[in-house]
């Protein structure tokens, strides 16, 4: 026998906090070097590349390129990382200009810039044990029905509740830390949870320019579930403590308003994480009038009363597809996302065949490629209705039973049959079946007639270009 598993566990344990602690105390001398001989002062520092914040940043280097782009996190390569770690070099000595085709030159994990991790990690170990010797004393009390759950509890403080918590501690202090250092001249983030509100927090306090853009789409409702839903998710990644609180939509800048902000801090622009401008095609080859649908699939534990399940999902386009079916010069496009989520393409597939003739599943080409030939498009609630929308394309709002309008309007009746508008929203089955019949006649029409879009995009009188708007913060 080699011991028990607990003493195995343990010895485990203490040998991942003893390389722990010998990779930081190697890391954290060469990356605060790099931070404060190369990078101080002139870099801006991001939360992380995802959700198109790649793009915007190499807008903001094709405009500049001696801007230096660090992310929080990791993202390169070891290879890759050397290479940037080479051109930093060159191009603090003016030798040579950044690669402005790599959207961020260094990734750096806060963390390393962390006070005392294991210090964290045991305050926080005495305080979540302080509450299970509490629990301890009255086990007896949790108990319901004959069903025991003491356990239950205790394994969700302490998988749910500490890693997170200690996590987030760690993070948050090292977020701190390296804006003490590096300095940036700005801070950009699409997220606002986590460490993320923290480095809007400390960016501010410091008086380091920071600036809030969110990733998602934001519409006040009057439903109180609705809204209180969208407040959630406001408080997530539209507004905090980051002192510009960036507004792609006249909607996002109505839910910013709606928090009392100070509008010196609120920054109209058009779309520039999402909602890119695409060359519209008048026709497809085959000259059908084009509807797409694009949902967005949650997993369960990021699932909304705004978000449609899976099974909802797959009925919506199976009574879409029934619709569509036998209507010739109307072609579907389906367009799923990379993740599987819940739901594979595969089975996704075999739930809906068999597939009408003029039906297709686009895996593959970019959602922009697919939106340049869409005449109409289909969803229950995505950032993609309101990339339709500023593109001047119309929507039909579908699914979930019903439940939801992600574009506060009026449903669809008999009494209110008029579809040749911006935004459509049907509740159901049967009166989609009426929608499309009334589509069916009147595509030409549809497509033909010029829309009033103005109340989903701003007044070019009242926004900003971003990049130029930058730039002339940091020289100014």
């Amino acid at each position: 026998m080699n011991g028990s598993p607990l003493k195995v566990q343990r010895s485990y344990d203490s040998q991942n906090r003893v390389l722990s602690n010998l990779k930081k105390l190697t890391l954290f001398p060469v990356y605060w070097l790099i931070v404060r001989c190369f990078l101080r002062e002139r870099a801006i520092l991001i939360s992380n590349p995802a959700y198109n914040m790649d793009i915007l940043c190499l807008a903001l280097k094709q405009n500049n390129n001696n801007l230096v782009v660090i992310a929080r996190g990791k993202y390169l390569s070891h290879l890759e990382r050397i290479f940037s770690l080479f051109r930093i070099l060159l191009n603090r000595f003016g030798i040579k200009g950044l690669n402005i085709e790599q959207s961020i030159d260094l990734d750096i994990p806060s963390s390393i810039f962390s006070d005392n991790p294991e210090g964290i990690k045991q305050r926080q170990k005495i305080i979540i044990g302080k509450i299970t010797d509490s629990l301890n004393k009255n086990n007896n009390n949790f108990k319901h029905r004959d069903v025991y759950f003491y356990d239950l509890l205790i394994k969700k403080i302490k998988d749910d509740l500490v890693t997170p918590l200690v996590d987030m501690e760690i993070q948050s202090k090292g977020v701190k830390n390296l804006l003490k250092n590096l300095k940036p001249v700005s801070v950009l983030s699409q997220m606002n949870f986590g460490s993320n509100a923290a480095m809007g927090y400390y960016s501010s306090k410091m008086g380091i320019p920071s600036y809030l853009i969110s990733h998602g789409s934001h519409v006040p409702h009057k439903n109180e579930y609705a809204n209180r839903e969208h407040e959630i998710i406001a408080q997530n990644i539209l507004y905090g403590n980051y002192n510009h609180l960036v507004a792609q939509t006249p909607f996002a800048q109505e839910m910013i308003l709606t928090k009392q902000f100070n509008t010196e801090i609120i920054l109209n622009v058009h779309p520039i994480l999402w909602g890119q401008k695409v060359v519209r095609k008048t026709k497809n080859k085959a000259g059908k009038f084009t509807i797409v649908h694009a949902g967005t699939p949650k997993f369960r534990h990021q699932r909304r009363l705004i978000y449609e399940t899976s099974d909802e999902y797959v009925q919506a386009l199976s009574e879409i597809c029934d619709c569509v079916k036998n209507i010739c010069d109307i072609e579907l496009i389906i367009k799923t996302r990379p993740l599987d989520y819940e739901l594979t393409v595969n089975s996704l597939i075999e739930l809906l065949s068999p597939l009408p003739s003029n039906v297709v599943i686009e895996t593959s080409r970019p959602f922009s490629e697919v939106l340049a030939e869409t005449d109409l498009l289909i969803s229950f609630s995505s950032t993609t209705i309101e990339e339709a929308l500023v593109n001047y394309i119309p929507v039909l709002l579908y699914g979930g039973h019903g439940r939801y309008a992600h574009i506060p309007v009026e449903p669809f009746s008999e009494n209110n049959d008029n579809i040749v508008m911006p935004v459509t929203w049907v509740k159901s089955n049967s009166e989609l079946a009426k929608y499309f019949k009334i589509l069916s006649l009147k595509y030409n029409e549809f497509s033909e007639t010029q829309l009033n879009f103005e109340k989903y995009i701003h007044e070019n009188d009242d926004t900003v270009d971003f990049v130029n708007y930058f730039f002339q913060k940091i020289y100014t």
